[in-house]
């Protein structure tokens, strides 16, 4: 099956210290080619390095690996944009990828090659079910083994009123026992109706995560928030 993945290793890591901590000694290695090295004895197909800050030092830590580079100018924005440039550097026409941070230590490609026979993570939007997001031309492999569908129709998803009644009643009719919503903006009624609902997130599209994306059993976009993320990958 062919699987690739996006490792994630553009950040500063600023809480971190003055040293990169992708590029910290863990047991006489970087910590950024122990998480490659598992997803190269993972059998995955290609795999994509996403650089940013010191990108000349990561590429140097993981020297000799089966992996290719793609280096993010703009990766001050956000993880969001190193995932988009990763996607997008994909040469060939995976089935799906893993996203995978550089932070793992613990990640073994057992793991992997685990979940890459599980269910294809799917995001459906708003409106056209059964539709794949793919973050441009593929869609996402789920590291978690979780199908992230939606059952909703209509161009948004909103509330009257600032209630989480409301808001539960809605993902009651719909099935939904966790959810993360992605809006084009803030949705002030959408946010205060969330705040007492711990498995339902609204995230807008600048602050969508991968951790995020993984962790609810289903994901909601609206058709405004899939032309923002269209935007981001041109």
């Amino acid at each position: 099956m062919n699987i690739g993945a996006v490792l994630l290793a553009a950040g500063a890591s600023h809480r971190f210290g003055t040293e990169n901590k992708l590029l910290a000694d863990i047991g006489g290695k970087p910590l950024i080619r122990w998480v490659a090295e598992e997803i190269a004895h993972s059998g995955a197909g290609e795999v994509v390095v996403v650089t940013g800050c010191d990108h000349l030092l990561i590429e140097k830590a993981l020297e000799g690996l089966r992996l290719r580079f793609t280096h993010n100018l703009s990766w001050t924005a956000g993880v969001g944009s190193s995932i988009a440039v990763g996607i997008m550097a994909l040469g060939s026409q995976p089935l799906g990828a893993f996203i995978v941070p550089g932070d793992m230590p613990f990640l073994t490609s057992a793991l992997l090659k685990d979940l890459t026979f599980d269910e294809e993570l799917r995001f459906t939007l708003v409106g056209e079910r059964e539709s794949n997001l793919a973050l441009g031309r593929i869609s996402v492999a789920s590291p978690l083994g979780k199908v992230l569908r939606d059952k909703a129709e209509g161009e948004s998803f909103e509330v009257e009123a600032p209630k989480t009644k409301l808001l539960a009643q809605k993902f009651k009719q719909m099935g939904m026992a966790s959810a993360l919503v992605i809006t084009d903006g803030v949705d002030q009624n959408l946010h205060l109706s969330a705040r007492n609902l711990p498995n339902v997130r609204i995230l807008d599209v600048q602050h969508a995560d991968p951790v995020s994306l993984i962790r609810f059993d289903h994901v909601i976009l609206t058709r405004k928030a899939m032309a923002k993320f269209e935007e981001i990958l041109k």
